[in-house]
């Protein structure tokens, strides 16, 4: 984001001019929604420079929070972001029973490559989960085969049936985002030029 538009005022208070009455006038979970939309994202790390991974108090006070004039904006920030928090649940419990599923099934250690296997294609995920077996075989003083076909095609469901589901979470995930980004960014009266969420 061009850092023009962060040096402009957004018609905001800063953080300290409310922390007082922080509770009276804001929900935590607006905060949290506000923290948690890429506009805010991009302003605070314009703000302690990019490559910086400091959370400073100092830096987050500097962080104007928009002046509202009705409770329904906040709370449909609050919706997205329960909306977001479900979802993110959801995936990462679908994402770790797959996980379960597969170290169960096949007595291995999962690699780091497995464990995010809803980033492969059956092939390679094929391979990672043979080689594995492999490696495991070998502990254990036995021969290793390769799986057969009819437990092959009954994984090949089972994958392309999981990273299906995972990836309709994912893409529900990037919409209520886009959602979230959307109404912040209406917030602080930005120009569709200004922000890169439409």
């Amino acid at each position: 984001m061009n850092k023009v538009i962060f040096s402009k005022y957004f018609g905001g208070s800063p953080i300290e001019d409310i922390e007082k009455n922080l509770e009276k006038f804001y929900n935590s979970n607006f905060i949290l929604g506000l923290l948690n939309s890429e506009f805010i994202r991009n302003y605070f790390n314009n703000l302690r420079g990019k490559s910086s991974m400091d959370i400073n108090p100092l830096i987050l006070r500097k962080i104007p929070i928009p002046i509202l004039k009705n409770r329904e904006d906040q709370d449909s920030v609050i919706i997205t972001l329960k909306e977001l928090s479900k979802l993110a649940k959801e995936r990462k419990a679908l994402s770790l029973k797959t996980v379960e599923m597969i170290k169960t099934e096949f007595n291995i250690e999962i690699s780091n490559k497995l464990e995010l296997w809803y980033n492969l294609k059956f092939e390679s995920f094929l391979k990672e989960l043979e080689r594995l077996i492999r490696k495991q075989k070998k502990k254990e003083s036995k021969k290793f085969t390769k799986l057969p076909l009819k437990l092959k095609s009954e994984w090949m469901d089972f994958f392309i049936a999981q990273k299906r589901l995972y990836l309709d979470i994912q893409e529900k995930i990037e919409k209520e985002e886009i959602k979230l980004n959307i109404l912040v960014s209406s917030f602080y009266n930005l120009t569709d030029t200004e922000s890169e969420f439409r």
